[in-house]
């Protein structure tokens, strides 16, 4: 009778112990990486408007107005992750949320995630978690946009503007603000000079995305005001976005 009951104890324990592991290597994972990381984690000072922004939320992470970016925690961070990166759920409103939350924080802290070894994985998870608590979504959406790379040596939506339309970007067009927005998934292979078609089906794609049609809304129109690259030099953080 004790082997039995000495046996119960050591099954009843066992879930408790992987509880124990598992929680101390999630938080072993985190704090690993969060020494790496200011006290503060500050989004750029520029503000997009309410409009730029909720079209920016729509088409990148297809969020309603109200619609927030999930807070993640240290204990859920690891499974929901892993659970969305199968490519059957890549597709997701949390993956492309945390992804959202990800391209903000590699454009704001990108010195952070190059380290070359495992404490990356654990700076990434550490800076995803506080991100998602302490950024509002619009602080998020508003980095993304002052601080991302658009191609022709632009840093930031404002200087995208001079460098596709030669305009600030409160004279463009909304066409010609949405071929921005379009173009911040990927202005090297969406390049508007050497992928133009590319662009066209990707710019098409987000006017769709967003219930706009007509000719007022396509390419061409998008594109009518287009210069020519004038950069060809190496691209420079914009001093105002921060």
């Amino acid at each position: 009778m004790a082997v039995r009951s000495s046996a119960l104890r050591w099954l009843l324990a066992i879930p408790f112990v992987l509880v124990l592991l598992y929680t101390l290597v999630c938080m072993g994972l985190y704090l690993a990486g969060a020494r790496h990381l200011p006290d503060r984690l500050e989004p750029a000072r520029w503000q997009a408007t309410p409009s730029l922004r909720a079209q920016l939320l729509q088409v990148e992470a297809s969020m309603a107005p109200g619609d927030t970016v999930p807070r993640l925690d240290p204990l859920t961070f690891i499974p929901r992750v892993a659970y969305h990166i199968d490519p059957d759920n890549r597709d997701e409103p949390f993956m492309r949320r945390w992804s959202l939350l990800m391209s903000a924080a590699r454009q704001r802290y990108p010195q952070r995630l190059h380290m070359r070894n495992i404490s990356r994985h654990g700076v990434e998870a550490a800076l995803a978690i506080r991100i998602s608590r302490e950024w509002t979504t619009e602080q998020i959406a508003d980095t993304l946009l002052a601080e991302s790379f658009y191609g022709r040596c632009s840093v930031g939506i404002e200087q995208a503007a001079h460098a596709y339309f030669a305009r600030p970007l409160v004279q463009l067009k909304p066409q010609e603000t949405l071929a921005l927005v379009a173009l911040l998934k990927g202005p090297s292979w969406y390049d508007l000079d050497r992928n133009p078609e590319r662009f066209r089906k990707r710019y098409a794609d987000v006017a769709e995305r967003l219930g706009l049609h007509g000719p007022d809304w396509s390419a061409d129109a998008a594109l009518a005001r287009l210069v020519p690259p004038a950069c060809t030099g190496i691209r420079a953080r914009s001093a105002g976005s921060r």
